[in-house]
């Protein structure tokens, strides 16, 4: 029994690090999508802060605009070029977490998130889902039982080999050299 259980352990250990590793992959994918959102807000506010500095160093041409506040829309757009770059960074380093968290064949730097991932894989998002039935079929869950089963039946080979093993045994010697050891008895207790 205690093999047995060990066993059914060891599988739901298995069962636990895929489930882990799904989540993983999820929680990677859904930071490349995430990242891939930000990329495109930074791209518009750096295309916009480039065009602000354009038609600001057209307005300081006609005298309409101090070079002082040219300067500072310049600074500005830079800042906003540095953000495009680390938003860029964000997407690749998002894409290699993806890439490794899930083992595709496609190489991380063409990864590209899709809104597409499976909406309700195990049925939890179900008004009437049995909740009890769900968690009970979770792979950690069921190892945790199996180590439990394990542990019973450790406690009850250790209460077998506990009991007391009595044994009456006896002895007779026609032979004696002494008389007062004639008839012997054993009692091992």
């Amino acid at each position: 029994t205690q093999g047995v259980s060990s066993a059914a352990s060891d599988v739901y250990k298995r069962q636990d690090v895929r489930v882990r590793q799904v989540l993983r992959a999820q929680a990677a994918f859904f930071g490349l999508l995430e990242a891939q959102d930000r990329i495109r807000e930074v791209q518009e506010l750096a295309q916009f802060a480039q065009t602000l500095a354009q038609s600001a160093a057209r307005r300081v041409q006609a005298g309409d605009l101090s070079s002082q506040e040219l300067e500072r829309i310049e600074i500005e757009a830079q800042r906003a070029q540095a953000d495009l770059r680390i938003a860029q960074r964000e997407v690749q380093r998002a894409a290699q977490t993806l890439w490794q968290a899930s083992g595709v064949a496609t190489p991380a730097t063409r990864l590209r998130a899709q809104d597409l991932w499976p909406q309700n894989p195990v049925g939890a998002s179900t008004p009437n889902a049995d909740w009890s039935a769900l968690t009970d079929s979770r792979p950690e869950v069921r190892a945790a039982q199996a180590r439990v089963l394990a542990a019973q039946a450790n406690t009850q080979l250790s209460q077998a080999l506990r009991a007391n093993d009595i044994t009456w045994g006896a002895s007779y010697d026609p032979v004696s050299y002494t008389h007062l050891r004639a008839h012997e008895t054993v009692l091992d207790l």
